[in-house]
């Protein structure tokens, strides 16, 4: 679809669950539906619905719907950062992609360490929990030992934690997911161009993403085809 078919679709959809009874919606409302949609679609892909499993990386299916928006790449101009510990580094989302970044779905770092021995070897991060930092920050009465570095993030940056024995990371690398462009009333069909002219994900889910925003918008008017809606697709689930 283009954004044009899209908002067409959406029309066409909602009208025939509301039996042309319902109110309509203008095209910047129906681009809002939209875009909620196609935001919750790739959160549900990544995560899982309403985070329940399975997740991205144990099915297939879900790495298939949104793979144009995902991208591998090295993160250039890696430093170290006492943030966590004197023996961490920081890793900015900026510099990947032009800051648009959404999730993180893999890092990896290249490591040296003396125990066990290895030399610029990648091995992947490990993400940990902001409440267990304690137990992998090295200090002199803290010397940790663990092989596969751990990762915090916040709004910018990641972090890389690594134990007492990692002498040194000399390079980071990413498989990230890409933040999607807004769906336009000019958005040309998806062709693999990631760009704002185009749809950022393949036809195969258009539709998907436009029956999302219509129960959407069944829901925000209130109607009460909504729940007979839900209990549909229940079924169907099931």
């Amino acid at each position: 679809m283009t954004g044009a078919e899209a908002i067409e679709s959406f029309l066409i959809h909602y009208d025939l669950k509301t039996s042309f009874s319902a109110q309509g919606f203008t095209n910047d409302e129906i681009l809002l539906f939209l875009n909620n949609a196609q935001d919750q679609f790739i959160k549900d892909k990544v995560f899982g619905e309403n985070f329940q499993p399975p997740v991205f990386a144990d099915n297939q299916k879900r790495v298939v719907d949104v793979l144009p928006l995902v991208k591998r790449d090295y993160i250039p101009g890696i430093i170290t950062d006492s943030l966590y510990g004197s023996n961490s580094y920081e890793a900015s989302k900026g510099v990947m992609f032009s800051g648009r970044t959404l999730y993180l779905v893999e890092l990896e770092a290249k490591v040296t360490r003396t125990n066990p021995i290895m030399t610029a070897e990648y091995v992947r991060c490990e993400h940990i929990k902001t409440e267990n930092l304690g137990r992998f920050i090295p200090s002199a009465t803290n010397r940790t030992y663990f092989i596969y570095p751990k990762i915090v993030e916040d709004v910018y940056n990641y972090y890389i934690i690594c134990d007492y024995y990692t002498t040194l990371i000399s390079e980071v690398r990413a498989t990230v997911i890409l933040r999607p462009y807004p769906i336009t009333a000019t958005s040309m069909e998806f062709d693999g161009t990631y760009s704002n002219l185009y749809m950022s994900l393949d036809t195969s889910v258009h539709q998907e993403i436009v029956d999302m925003a219509v129960a959407a918008a069944l829901q925000t008017s209130g109607d009460k085809r909504y729940q007979t809606k839900v209990h549909e697709d229940q079924k169907n689930t099931n």
